[in-house]
């Protein structure tokens, strides 16, 4: 399943991984071959589809609370502005 690899790159597991074999240069980097060392864990089919469907739940409400932080921080900012010419400051 393509989602359950694309979370499993978001663990605390995969980016050690990354950080104990990427090559330290200007710009760090793995190649191919490192890549083809990687060993994900696949738990079966039925267990990866769960995952991958509470991940994308937990991904769609984290979307929506950073809207809606996003929203009040805007509505913040506006009415500080407004309250400042209203006392013109």
């Amino acid at each position: 399943m393509p989602w359950f690899a694309f979370f499993y790159t978001k663990t605390a597991r995969y980016q050690a991984w990354v950080t104990s074999i990427q090559r330290p240069s200007g710009q760090p980097n793995i190649n191919k071959e490192e890549f083809k060392s990687l060993l994900i864990p696949l738990p079966d089919l039925g267990e990866q589809e769960k995952l991958v469907m509470a991940m994308k739940r937990a991904l769609d409400q984290a979307r929506r609370l950073r809207a809606e932080a996003a929203k009040e921080w805007e509505d913040a900012k506006t009415n500080f502005e407004r309250r400042l010419l209203d006392n013109k400051v």
